[in-house]
């Protein structure tokens, strides 16, 4: 149960919190009234933060109680994420990039490594290959956020995966509290 708990940690996120992505060419346009270069400067933002998010971790050379801070990271991500869905100037919500880039960058490397120290050596390759399929199932999210973005608008539709996310984590600290006891 812990393992299937942590691998869903990183699935929900995926699914829910980082199909923004495909939105954000529609939020840049309709919403900050700007085009391809204020894109540009978007996507910089989650990059420089993903980079700094990075580096703490790097720099980072031993961490207690892991589990909670993946949890504390997630999260943290579902905050940022509901306060950029009421971004209203490109720079503000290139403010919140970079912190969803900072704390996805902190949350999956801790998951990552994680999951592969609570997975025995025999099972670690299979339990990976599983882990690193998640990344190809974003379209579904990417799908989803779409539907909701052409009923309510992308800000609206951002805020409902944020809230996903959101009420996912509390369930994980509410119901399987194993989780944030790792290290």
């Amino acid at each position: 149960p812990t393992l299937r708990s942590l691998l869903s940690v990183d699935l929900v996120p995926v699914i829910f919190g980082m199909s923004f992505f495909t939105l954000l060419p529609a939020l840049t346009r309709d919403v900050y009234d700007r085009g391809a270069e204020g894109l540009g400067f978007l996507y910089a933002a989650d990059g420089a933060g993903a980079f700094i998010g990075v580096m703490i971790i790097a720099a980072m050379t031993s961490l207690r109680r892991r589990g909670f801070w993946v949890i504390v990271f997630v999260f943290l991500f579902a905050v940022i994420q509901i306060l950029f869905s009421f971004a209203p100037t490109l720079y503000i919500g290139m403010v919140f990039i970079f912190g969803l880039g900072l704390v996805s960058a902190i949350y999956g490397t801790l998951a990552d490594t994680l999951i592969q120290t609570i997975v025995h050596d025999e099972f670690r390759g299979r339990v990976m290959a599983v882990y690193s399929t998640f990344w190809g199932l974003t379209p579904i999210g990417y799908l989803q956020i779409g539907i909701i973005a052409q009923h309510w608008g992308t800000q609206r539709a951002i805020l409902v995966n944020a809230c996903v996310v959101l009420l996912y984590v509390l369930a994980l600290i509410k119901w399987n509290p194993e989780v944030r006891r790792l290290n």
